[in-house]
């Protein structure tokens, strides 16, 4: 017989087998009290005496059993002492209810198939072998009178006349003879039992790793993936949807596609796709989340199963937003280029016989003196010209800004700086809080003092201006990582500075935003349209990156990104 492995046995199969024991040990105590009640017979007699104790036994073994079983590792053999112990006890039942002449010698028979159920083919012929002794040793003991056999009850009517040899002979070898049937039927039925079991789990096992392998494909996409069913119910949401769109799997899946995405609803999209050649239908949407626009591609094809029919749909999508700010980056800097080389030459050309006329109405001026109409009319056309100048000179900034000079800068005095001017500026300083909170005190990054102090003027101008009954100005200013959209062979964040300045103003409209830094455009009555044009060239100059956040009615956020190093 092949050597025995103590410790692979399942500890689940040894909770079997204890509640087995307890079920057939209940079973047969329940058995023997209704039949002495029906019989009135006496419930405390010699033979009921001994049944109580091994009952009382069994069940104390059993709660035993079930405290050692977290503690002891070698299962197999713990199963193979409880089996024994079980065999004894169906030995001691059969010898006090009449020996081979017993009704109780089926519990051979349990025990063997228990041990074929947990043990199997092994331990069945094993548990068979050790019935033979039993029996055997009983039946010699019996026929001998080595054991003298209990006076029998009312419960059990046993005759206790004593069989001939060749009877007791032919009465044990057909008991053995079954006990070997039973377990060579019983270990084949469990073989093939755990045989099933086993291929069963092996294709639970491919299965689970499929279903493991489907579902790492669809959560490592970096596309968003949504899949419904035929009514727009969300079946999937893969973990890139999340990221997108920054809704939870849990508060999407389950419910209907069309009160996420009601832009295009879904009984829509299936016509659609139907329609499509190519089975596929493509858009882009306008997606707004916590006050954050993105722009959302989707293609969205049909979900089939494996016989074709249509089961519901299949949106793939991605985020846009930054390829759409590239795209609206590469069309400014061209119109912008354009727009300089232009307009630089005939700033030029203005500039000079303007100075002139300013000159020679300062003369004249002098002449005429402060009074009358003229000296006001001349005044007009001098504090005019000076303004017109100041346009020249901003655009001339503009269009032909002065080579950087890149210097280590103490953020923190800058902002000072300029927040100290425009609080003791008595146009805008009166009614206005201005606050600055910076991460550290001597936060510091690399690039041009002066362009730097113009950038945090301008905004802070701009801001100011469109509070014109008041409000808050919040400069926030913190570390930041994020990639360098400036450089196409950069796979790594790089640490750059990050300046917000929020305020409680007017806002912009969506329309407005995307000309905010056009030259010359502007909303405001006497503006040039040229402060926030600087701002954007400055801090491209800078290798930097600037966005807007804002909605009318409810303030503006200019988020500029500056690196804190520059590649020189």
């Amino acid at each position: 017989m092949a050597e025995i492995n103590f410790s692979s046995l399942n500890p689940s199969g040894i909770k079997w087998l204890m509640t087995a024991r307890v079920i057939v040990v209940t079973a047969l105590l329940g058995t023997t009290i209704l039949v002495e009640a029906q019989h009135g017979g006496s419930y405390i007699s010699p033979y009921l005496s001994i049944l109580y104790f091994l009952i009382i036994v069994t069940y104390f073994l059993t709660i035993l059993y079930s405290l050692l079983l977290n503690r002891i590792k070698a299962l197999t053999l713990f199963a193979y002492i409880q089996i024994f112990g079980d065999l004894l006890f169906d030995s001691t039942l059969i010898y006090i209810t009449g020996g081979v002449g017993s009704p109780f010698i089926f519990l051979y028979f349990l025990s063997i198939i228990a041990s074929s159920v947990i043990l199997f083919r092994q331990g069945s012929l094993i548990t068979a072998s050790l019935s033979c002794l039993l029996f055997s040793a009983l039946a010699i003991f019996q026929y001998n009178d080595i054991l003298l056999l209990p006076i029998p009850t009312i419960l059990l009517d046993i005759s206790t006349i004593s069989l001939s040899l060749n009877a007791l002979f032919f009465k044990v070898f057909l008991n053995i003879a079954a006990f070997y049937l039973v377990a060579f039927f019983s270990s084949r039925v469990s073989e093939s039992l755990r045989s099933t079991h086993e291929e069963l789990e092996e294709k639970k096992g491919i299965v689970k790793e499929l279903q493991n392998l489907n579902e790492n494909i669809l959560q490592s996409l970096t596309n968003g993936l949504i899949t419904t069913d035929l009514s727009g119910i969300i079946i999937s949401f893969n973990k890139a949807s999340e990221e997108i769109t920054g809704w939870r799997r849990g508060e999407v899946v389950g419910k209907c596609w069309d009160n996420f995405f009601p832009q295009f609803p879904a009984r829509e999209l299936l016509l659609k796709v139907k329609v499509s050649q190519g089975n596929s239908f493509t858009y882009e949407i306008e997606f707004l989340k916590n006050q954050n626009m993105k722009y959302l591609g989707f293609t969205v094809s049909l979900l089939k199963d494996e016989g074709g029919n249509i089961t519901g749909l299949i949106g793939n999508f991605r985020d846009l937003t930054d390829i759409r700010k590239m795209e609206e980056y590469l069309k400014r800097i061209d119109r912008l280029a354009a727009i300089g080389e232009v307009a630089a030459g005939m700033a030029h050309e203005i500039r000079n016989p303007m100075a002139s006329i300013s000159g020679s109405v300062q003369v004249l001026k002098e002449k005429v003196g402060d009074n009358g109409i003229t000296g006001r009319l001349m005044d007009i056309v001098i504090k005019e010209s000076e303004r017109l100048d100041g346009i020249i000179n901003n655009f001339l900034q503009y269009a032909r800004p002065k080579p950087i000079q890149f210097v280590f800068c103490n953020i923190n005095y800058i902002l000072n700086s300029v927040v100290t001017l425009l609080k003791n500026n008595p146009k805008y300083g009166s009614n206005l809080n201005i606050s600055i909170n910076c991460e550290t005190e001597n936060l510091s990054l690399m690039a041009d003092s002066k362009q730097l102090e113009q950038v945090f003027w301008n905004l802070a101008i701009n801001a100011m201006e469109a509070m014109p009954n008041g409000g808050d100005l919040r400069i926030l200013v913190s570390r930041d990582r994020r990639k360098n959209h400036f450089s196409e062979n950069s796979k790594n964040d790089i640490p750059y500075i990050k300046f917000l300045f929020s305020d409680t103003g007017v806002g912009i409209s969506h329309n407005n935003r995307a000309k905010l830094f056009s030259p010359f455009y502007t909303t405001k009555e006497g503006g040039t349209g040229l402060g926030l044009a600087i701002v954007y060239r400055i801090v491209e100059e800078h290798h930097g990156i600037i966005e807007v956040e804002s909605e009318p009615e409810k303030g503006s956020r200019f988020i500029i990104y500056l690196p804190e190093k520059q590649m020189l």
